[in-house]
This record gives C-alpha cells, structure tokens and sequence, in this order.
C-alpha cells in the first residue's frame, strides 16, 4: 500500500476513522486478512473513491459519525460506498451480522417453538440464548424429539391426542400413569413390610 499524506495521522496520534478506513480496506482486498472470505472472498469492495482515506474520513464526518458508531453497508451484499454505507451502534451492527451467535439474536422461538421472552430465556455467559422449557422437559426426562414437538403442538407427550394438562398428558394417559405408580407405589410397601 503507498503511503498517503492526509492529514489524519500526526504526532504519533492516528484518527479513529483512519483505523475504520484501514479495516475496510483490508478486510475488503487483502486475502491474508481474517475476515476475507466475508468480505473480499465475496465481491464486496471499496468504491474508487474511498481508496483516499481523506475522501472517506471527509464522507464520514459530514454523515454522522461519532466515536463508538460503527459503519454499515445497508445491502449486506452490496460494496462500501458512500450510498451503501451508514454509522450505526455496535449492538445494531451485531444483529445485522450473517454470523451464527447473531442470527441466534433475530430468533424469536427456540427450534421446538417456545417463544423466547423474559421468563422463558436463558441468557449464558457467553451471550448464547436458550429456552427454559425445553431445558425445564429435558430435566423431567422428556428430550426425544416426538414428545417435544407434541408439547409445543399441545398434546399429549405419550399418545398425541388433545391434552389440557400442564404437563401434556391427556386424561386416559394421566389415569395410566397414575396407576402405574398406584401399582409401583403397593409394591414398594409390600416389600417394606416384607423385610420387617
């Protein structure tokens, strides 16, 4: 890259937009950059025009730019240009990423769809988000995918059929299963009293 006198980088100080123009133009058209195969690897470049980083830092200040904002390209697929491109915060600039943690972030229902709100998410600590029912069914012992799909649906987890019990049984499999324990629960006694 030549060198270019601008302006911007004296006294051992660079301009934060300085750094915003570099960074575009590296991930733009150099293949040793990380995020290459992002940008350059998919076509997207920097106008002719904002190859003088006086041109840009000019362009930037008079559109916005504060320190903290963040560039964007409105057409995710279009190049870096001055009527592609605008400032916006860092927590917008994430949800607009086309990376996996951002696309969790869009989402609205888990994969089996409870809907993500204030009482039904799990935020981790590394900003992944996860839903509390499933985890909540999967503690009970109810994790194969069938069942999961018929609590989501409102049906009975064991046969299918129209459930109105909060834990998803309708009424001939809840009176089964209260007789299996019935049952389970007679046994059980028989042996206490047996070994005494």
């Amino acid at each position: 890259m030549t060198k270019i006198k601008h302006g911007y980088c004296t006294g051992g100080h660079i301009h934060p937009l300085y750094r915003v123009w570099q960074s575009m133009i590296e991930r733009c058209e150099s293949v040793s950059h990380a995020a290459y195969s992002r940008y350059g690897g998919r076509s997207i470049r920097v106008c002719a025009q904002w190859h003088d980083p006086k041109t840009f830092i000019e362009w930037a200040l008079s559109h916005g730019w504060q320190k903290g904002l963040h560039i964007d390209r409105i057409d995710n697929d279009g190049g870096y240009d001055p009527l592609n491109c605008r400032f916006i915060t860092g927590s917008e600039n994430s949800l607009r990423s086309s990376s996996p943690p951002s696309e969790n972030k869009r989402k609205t229902q888990c994969k089996h769809g409870h809907l993500f709100d204030s009482t039904n998410t799990i935020i981790r600590p590394n900003g992944e988000r996860s839903c509390r029912t499933c985890k909540n069914l999967r503690l009970r012992g109810i994790n194969s995918a069938r069942r999961l799909r018929r609590i989501a649906a409102g049906l009975c987890v064991d046969c299918g059929r129209v459930s109105d019990d909060v834990y998803r049984r309708c009424q001939s499999c809840r009176a089964d299963r209260n007789k299996q324990r019935y049952r389970a629960n007679l046994r059980r006694n028989d042996a206490i009293r047996s070994q005494s």
